[in-house]
């Protein structure tokens, strides 16, 4: 079979590998004075040792098995003086390339918030507000796009919060001009999908490369740099031996974390994918291990490429790799002596840049967006960059839901410093396409309605967006929304903006006396509105709007309490929102506040002006062990007035008294509480979901004319509560204090 392509990749360009003869022949010549010295030239060891070359596989969470390698190396003083890695390998062998110890290393793998990491979105409290309302409108977990037809995303996770760990590990020596200049000269590897290459990178920005090199397919995006789109470099060469040969050493060490071939294959399409690709990775990888001097294999038996929480575990199979071949790796130790003259070499080349940066240079996107996006980071000129500053700032800037994630670093041009920034786009969108799932079984009544939003951006200017959203099933709709950032700077996150807009919807309405459904009316609303509002960071939002539409309220059910009632509604809304909760559905920590009055001018069967007010608080905070205690308060009030029957506020249903069924109960006044009590009992498959808790929830309220007057009921629900792929989901029972119950599964319905 023939091998498959490999060049360098010398950042922008491109150029062919010389192989390990033409490199010999260039370092003779570079003797003679006849071409210049190859760059690690100047910092090979004398000859009364050998030039000792590192790999270090790929293998996911296994890669963090080179960490305890490192550990046994340094305790037994052999140096190590190329390094080549691929995916974790890749960034566990830059780490150390750069000047880190094995314990740094280790402490940074220990430390990290690999729940960040490795969650396929980013966080809810970083996204702006609307993107924050596509999450509570629209839970279904998967993101689509229009730009090439309707496609999914190309991984399951953008991987931003892992290139921004990768950029901020490297950040100091982000602004060298090659990977030889590196305290310890490196490289990694990757592949170029299109062309079907390896390719090695060894020039340019390293953070990008490294990510590049740990673009696990299926797992992680690709990465495209230079118009060439890369993934993981262990398609064709997980254990890159020739690579660190190539760069003169004499001696490899080469560490494989791999899988291993299993006995029995389960007989599942996992367990058949996954024993594939280790066959074909294990076929490419043989040839260039028997290249290798010395081959670790780690343990790692009883943990999976998944356990990124478990790194002392896997770095203390490292060592007892290292531990176990010391026969073979002991005659590479130095002396005392030695070891302090190569350990004092290493110091002399850590040359970390620490200058204030002149220019802020925002890369992968229009000319137009990174002029807009180098303004907001404009701050960051003069100083030293400091991580935590510069990936607030891209947290902003992802959070707005047009890119797919981030790097950064300095960068140089004409001899001057900057700080750069590369932003990865979306390569299937926009358009961008959110989904929903809305199903209730209350007993035996079922409804069900499916819908989705669509969403063009900078349609009328940068930082612009129209939505189209649209349902059927239980409810009919079909609306769209013009957002228009006002002012020039546009702040990522913030500021004036105003939204014209239009809607129709069709749904079904009980009515209630005396606890008997009586009546169900079908109503049809279409209209238009105005807004004008404020966003303020991300989780403010105050708007005032006028709103226009043509209602038409008709019984299809029953013996109503109402004739039909049609006619047009004018309303004037005013409305507060604050949400710092870090989550939409089952928030484990945070509050949010809303507050709407409405001023109707007109409405059917309203004799005359009336206004509402309605409020709603909620608060989660830890209990201790993972559980969750939520508290949740809510009224309304007409002020004294007698709005029509339709326009009073309602109670009963899943988490609003629920015990009772949906819209019980209606009144001119109204309040609302809850607590609620979560414990958590499992976690469902990654792919699926998230945790699983055992929820109580205690609710207690009324409708009323008259406070004094006022009858409240309490309601206790308990059940199952997760958030899943296809969006929130709670099964459970309610009973209510006469002993009233009903049975309830939800999915996609808000659960506190």
């Amino acid at each position: 079979m023939k091998s498959p392509t490999r060049e360098r990749l010398r950042q922008p360009r491109f150029h062919n590998r010389a192989d390990a003869r033409l490199a010999t022949l260039l370092a003779a010549a570079a003797a003679l004075g006849v071409v210049a010295r190859p760059a690690w030239s100047e910092d090979t060891p004398p000859a009364k040792r050998p030039v000792i070359g590192l790999v270090l596989g790929g293998g996911s969470a296994r890669g963090m098995a080179h960490a305890g390698v490192l550990q046994w190396l340094e305790e037994h003083r052999i140096p190590i003086d190329r390094i080549a890695g691929n995916s974790t390998g890749a960034l566990m062998g830059a780490s150390y390339a750069t000047g880190l110890s094995a314990e740094e290393i280790k402490t940074l793998l220990r430390t990290a918030d690999w729940d960040t990491i490795l969650r396929p979105d980013i966080p809810y409290p970083l996204k702006s507000f609307r993107r924050k309302e596509d999450d509570r409108d629209y839970s279904v977990k998967v993101e689509a796009g229009l730009r090439h037809g309707l496609r999914l995303q190309s991984g399951i996770n953008p991987g931003h919060h892992l290139s921004l760990m990768v950029s901020r590990i490297l950040l100091p020596y982000s602004g060298v001009a090659s990977f030889d200049d590196l305290p310890i000269p490196f490289r990694c590897v990757a592949t170029d999908l299109e062309k079907g290459q390896i390719v090695v990178f060894d020039h340019g920005p390293i953070a990008p490369a490294v990510r590049a090199s740990m673009s696990l397919p299926g797992t992680y995006d690709p990465v495209r740099l230079n118009g060439r789109l890369f993934a993981d470099g262990g398609i064709l060469n997980n254990v890159p031996v020739d690579v660190v040969k190539d760069m003169g050493a004499d001696v490899v060490i080469a560490v494989r974390v791999g899988p291993k071939a299993e006995d029995q294959v389960p007989e599942t399409i996992g367990g058949i994918a996954n024993r594939s690709i280790t066959l074909m990775m294990q076929a490419l990888e043989r040839p260039r291990l028997r290249r290798a001097d010395v081959v670790l294999l780690p343990d790692t038996e009883g943990l999976t490429a998944a356990d990124f929480k478990k790194s002392d575990e896997f770095a203390a199979r490292g060592y007892q790799a290292a531990e176990a071949r010391k026969d073979d790796l002991l005659p590479l130790a130095l002396d005392e002596t030695a070891w302090k003259a190569y350990r004092a070499a290493i110091e002399a080349r850590k040359k970390p840049s620490r200058d204030p940066v002149t220019f802020v240079e925002v890369t992968g996107i229009s000319d137009g967006a990174s002029a807009q996006i180098s303004e907001q980071l404009v701050r960051h000129i003069g100083t030293n960059p400091q991580a935590a500053a510069v990936e607030a700032d891209i947290n902003h800037i992802i959070g707005l839901g047009r890119y797919a994630s981030a790097t950064y670093g300095r960068t140089v041009i004409a001899d001057t410093m900057g700080l750069g920034i590369q932003i990865r786009d979306k390569s299937y969108a926009p358009p961008f396409v959110r989904f929903a799932l809305d199903v209730n079984n209350e007993d035996k009544d079922v409804s069900l309605s499916l819908g989705s939003r669509v969403t063009l951006m900078d349609v009328t200017g940068l930082g612009s967006e129209w939505r189209f959203d649209g349902s059927v099933g239980s409810t009919l709709s079909l609306s769209t929304e013009l957002y228009q950032p006002l002012g020039g700077d546009r702040p990522v996150h913030g500021g004036a903006f105003i939204s014209p807009r239009g809607r129709y919807v069709r749904t079904n309405e009980n009515l209630y006396s005396g606890g008997d459904l009586v009546a169900v009316y079908s109503r049809q609303r279409a209209g238009a509105g105005l807004d004008i509002g404020w966003n303020s960071g991300g989780s403010t939002r105050l708007r005032a709007a006028y709103d226009i539409a043509y209602l038409r309220s008709t019984t299809s059910v029953g013996d109503p309490l109402l004739t039909s009632l049609s006619g047009t509604e004018q309303t004037l809304r005013a409305r507060f929102e604050y949400d710092a909760r870090d989550a939409p559905y089952l928030s484990g920590r945070g509050v949010s506040l809303t507050g709407t009055v409405h001023w109707f001018l007109e409405a059917p069967a309203a004799p005359r002006r009336f206004g509402t007010v309605e409020g709603a608080f909620q608060a989660a905070h830890p209990a201790g062990g993972g559980k969750i205690l939520s508290l949740a308060l809510e009224g309304g009030s007409s002020f004294g007035g007698d709005p029509p029957i339709l326009y009073r506020f309602p109670l009963g249903g899943p988490f609003r008294l629920g015990a009772y069924p949906t819209y019980a109960f209606r009144g001119s006044q109204y309040l609302l509480g809850s607590l609620t009590y979560k414990i958590p009992v499992g976690k469902l498959p990654k792919l699926l979901g998230g945790q699983m808790y055992v929820e109580t929830l205690i609710e207690s309220g009324g409708v009323f004319e008259d406070l004094a007057e006022a009858r409240f009921k309490s309601s206790v629900t308990a059940g199952l509560a997760s958030d899943t792929l296809i969006g929130p989901l709670f099964a459970g029972l309610s009973v209510g204090q006469g002993g009233e119950t009903r049975v309830y599964f939800l999915i996609g319905r808000p659960v506190r």
